[in-house]
């Protein structure tokens, strides 16, 4: 199979194993020095996104410049204006035509590198420049052949000022366009750039530019499947919303659908773009949402009865209650989930369909030590909404354990405080595969009064959790969880057959957590990987583990990705 592959016999099996080395370039370039057939297979990966790449010293913008022909004189004349004197040879490919994704920011931002590293004097305004090269790049990719599949429009800090020439040609070809697949489009600024004088007349500039942009695509584009919006407070925020509708319903098929509403000023007005995915209600099959307030347009939502994912990070609770299909997977960021009535609904709603849940509660440690300065009103609130959240969350538990038994995949972070619900939740998951979770060191009843009492409740707890932890448990991430020097008897009382595993390791209590992990290693013969704390400055473990199990960063593995 071996020579096939090298001799070219099996063009389908080596174009998917080059596929997935997209992000690796130096790996395609070694792959397009093997031979004339894997370099013809190789050069279209590489340029597919080239300003993914080379984002220092980007010398492919040469190579598309060399291989346009009817390069004007007007152009070379500007270039030697400012010093920049190349002999542009004919390339061996035709580079224009393997472009497929399109990101305007980062195009604008490689003309700028391009411009520097050819520039002899570096303090020269460039500005004029780049904004000359850039529009030379998109009049090469269009009338070059280049048909695109993904489109950016992300940016206002590499701002691109489009001339009218672009428009036409865009108007002209459009093939350019008629393949996009993903969509993005964000109004996102730099503060930094906000305190500009001509931040106004930019942002300005920057709508209009957008709004004929997406006039092109609502007309010529019906095959997209992604979408990703992020809106912002813009006088031109109706248009955009406008056009950003038509484009929505303007599809065959869209399946993905991501939106990011920061609106401050005017929270409740979204100009039909939610109301619009009504539309897609038959193909929309993943949303995701972040900070959202309410609007009687997610009420459109209840018709996409085929969603099977959905995304909530920091949005309004009522609309949860908006979702009106069963789902396989739900993932949630909260800071602070003091209502849990809406998640109930989609819990409830979706029973043994759900797969996948994530709740990151990023607001549910207290710190009570300094309630004595604190005001006693501000005492009272700060209990008060303590109570509440806890609640909230062991009605979200009871709802998870009573109707939702074919979990595979949980992540629960930022539990307020340990209770019984975790060990039921825990053992009625009987398919429960990835487990990521942490609490607050707090138990029910805590008894101060008693010295060691809060130890020996952590102790107990984590003898607890270990032996309920379900025979299917393959991947468990506790890296957030302290349990002080009781890791070791987790590890001990354990009987899942974990492959992974992600632990805080506590520092004066190494030497035996390291023997614990050593035990389970020997005693189950499955863990293949583990991983600590990032920032870990104690013994080297890796040499302590080495024949037993292989130690790997926070980063190497990410237990979350699997949720």
């Amino acid at each position: 199979m071996a020579s096939k592959i090298f001799m070219g016999n099996m063009p389908e099996l080596m174009e998917k194993i080059l596929n997935n080395l997209d992000k690796e370039i130096h790996s395609l370039y070694s792959c397009a020095l093997v031979s004339r057939h894997w370099c013809e297979m190789s050069i279209p990966i590489i340029w597919r996104n080239p300003f993914i790449f080379y984002v220092f010293k980007p010398i492919f913008i040469s190579i598309y410049i060399s291989s346009f022909e009817d390069l004007e004189d007007d152009i070379k004349s500007i270039l030697k204006e400012y010093g920049i004197n190349i002999n542009f040879q004919k390339p061996l490919f035709c580079y224009v035509r393997f472009l497929e994704i399109l990101s305007l920011d980062r195009l604008n931002y490689g003309a700028d590198r391009w411009i520097s590293f050819h520039l002899h004097d570096k303090e020269q305004d460039i500005e004029q420049l780049k904004y000359h090269v850039a529009n030379l790049l998109l009049k090469i990719f269009i009338k070059g052949g280049a048909t695109l599949s993904k489109l950016e429009l992300n940016s206002l800090n590499e701002f691109i000022e489009i001339k009218p020439e672009i428009f036409y040609l865009l108007e002209q070809n459009i093939n350019f366009f008629s393949r996009i697949r993903v969509l993005s489009i964000s109004l996102t600024a730099l503060d930094e750039l906000k305190d500009d004088d001509d931040f106004e007349f930019i942002y300005g500039s920057y709508c209009q530019i957008l709004v004929k942009i997406l006039k092109l695509l609502a007309k010529n584009v019906t095959k997209i499947t992604n979408i990703s919006v992020a809106l912002y407070d813009s006088d031109y925020l109706s248009q955009l919303c406008h056009e950003l509708a038509f484009i929505i319903k303007s599809q065959e098929h869209l399946k993905y659908f991501n939106f990011a509403c920061i609106l401050y000023t005017r929270p409740l007005e979204l100009y039909g773009i939610v109301l619009a995915l009504k539309s897609q209600k038959e193909t929309l099959k993943e949303i995701r949402l972040e900070g959202c307030a309410y609007s009687k347009e997610y009420e459109a939502l209840r018709d996409c009865e085929n969603l099977d994912v959905i995304r909530i990070l920091h949005c309004n609770n009522v609309i949860f209650t908006t979702f009106n299909s069963k789902i396989s997977i739900l993932e949630i960021y909260t800071s602070g989930l003091y209502n849990a009535s809406g998640v109930v609904h989609i819990l409830k709603k979706s029973g043994s369909s759900l797969q996948r849940f994530k709740l990151i509660d990023e607001n549910s440690y207290f710190d009570d030590e300094d309630d004595d300065e604190d005001e006693d009103n501000y005492s009272i609130f700060k209990f008060n909404q303590k109570r509440c959240l806890i609640k909230s969350q062991l009605l979200l538990l009871e709802t998870l354990m009573t109707s939702c038994p074919n979990i595979v995949c949980l992540c629960i972070s930022g539990i307020a405080k340990y209770s019984t619900h975790i060990l039921n939740l825990l053992s009625s998951l009987q398919k429960l595969q990835f487990l990521t979770i942490s609490w607050n060191n707090e138990f029910d009843d805590d008894d101060e009064s008693e010295p060691g009492e809060k130890e020996k409740k952590t102790e107990a707890c984590a003898k607890q959790f270990a032996e309920i932890l379900p025979p299917t448990l393959q991947y468990l991430n506790i890296n957030q969880l302290y349990l002080g020097s009781h890791i070791n008897i987790l590890l001990d009382h354990c009987d899942a057959p974990l492959k992974k595993l992600s632990i805080h390791l506590p520092s004066h209590n190494e030497s035996e957590t390291i023997n614990a992990i050593i035990r389970f290693c020997i005693r189950k013969k499955t863990l293949n990987f583990v991983s600590v704390n990032e920032g870990y400055r104690g013994k080297n473990i890796e040499k302590d583990l080495e024949g037993y199990v292989k130690v790997v960063s926070c980063y190497s593995y990410d237990f979350s990705v699997n949720i």
